[in-house]
């Protein structure tokens, strides 16, 4: 089946016309950095200029939504329970807390228990010498947003171009914590695609495992896999299964044979004296390294 192709519009983050962030808590957020141009629009002011180029008879005041987010919030509250005077409430100093009736121990299901479904477990059997990944969102993440490359849930700063590796994996490959390695995907359908310049390091995983990053790892999968259920792409989902094209053959992950840094080659011997691109380091110390690069070449 052809896809249609989507087309990314870039977008400002939260203005002056604050919006509202929507979890259980709902509170007013504000951004206080300026937009990278002037011309980028937020995204109520793209929605609302796609609506009118597209319905041009709709007496819907678009116009007026993207330049007053009250107003969308006005309507908000006359359609979904629970956002009743949403512009007053939300301008309480915590916001207000979404009704959740789970938390209060209420289950709205046919039983009035809590229900729980089990899915079959993927068909997982990576070929001999090769590890299964799976991917994962940090701490400092949201979905695709990433806040911060730091990740406390896993003791991580200043990183997330890595991979995670059961110890014992890593001792079979002759792998020491922080070295540099390549990761390549097999395919069912014999393709192979790769990453390069990626940390290795120990974590409590069972072995032939590893872990890293989404979206950074996402381009290890082919482009069209998808949930069956969902339709929508997985890049979550551990290599394995009847309807994970990626699945069966797993990852190889070897020590990197060259790195690079500020668009100079290294050789393996010298790359313990690159400061890693993912840590913030000072102007002075860049330029210093960029000397010493300039040395050994």
């Amino acid at each position: 089946m052809q896809r249609e192709k989507s087309r990314i519009r870039p977008a400002t983050g939260c203005g002056p016309n604050a919006g509202g962030a929507f979890s259980q808590e709902v509170h007013l957020s504000f951004g206080i950095k300026e937009p990278r141009s002037h011309d980028l629009r937020s995204e109520p002011a793209i929605i609302a200029g796609l609506a009118r180029a597209s319905l041009p008879e709709s007496e819907t005041p678009w116009a007026d939504y993207a330049g007053d987010y009250g107003l969308i919030r006005d309507k908000l509250a006359e359609a979904i329970e629970g956002f009743e005077d949403f512009n007053r409430r939300v301008r309480q100093p915590l916001g207000f807390r979404l009704k959740q009736p789970a938390r209060e121990l209420v289950f709205l299901t046919d039983t009035g228990r809590a229900n729980f479904s089990a899915a079959p477990l993927a068909e997982v059997a990576p070929a001999p010498g090769r590890l299964l990944l799976g991917t994962m969102r940090s701490h400092d993440q949201w979905n695709t947003t990433i806040y911060s490359d730091n990740d406390r849930y896993r003791g991580v700063k200043n990183l997330r171009t890595l991979v995670f590796m059961n110890r014992e994996d890593m001792s079979d490959r002759g792998l020491e914590k922080y070295d540099l390695v390549d990761i390549t995907s097999f395919a069912k359908d014999g393709s192979k695609r790769s990453v390069r310049g990626y940390r290795a390091l120990p974590y409590d995983l069972p072995r032939e495992s590893a872990m890293g990053y989404m979206p950074e790892l996402n381009v290890l999968s082919l482009p069209d896999r998808r949930l069956q259920r969902a339709e929508r792409p997985a890049p979550d989902e551990a290599p394995g299964g009847r309807d994970h094209p990626v699945g069966g053959a797993g990852i190889v992950i070897c020590k990197a044979r060259r790195a690079i840094c500020a668009g100079v080659v290294v050789t393996e011997e010298h790359q313990i004296r690159l400061s890693y691109s993912q840590f913030v380091v000072p102007t002075w110390q860049v330029f210093g390294l960029l000397l010493r690069i300039a040395k050994v070449l």
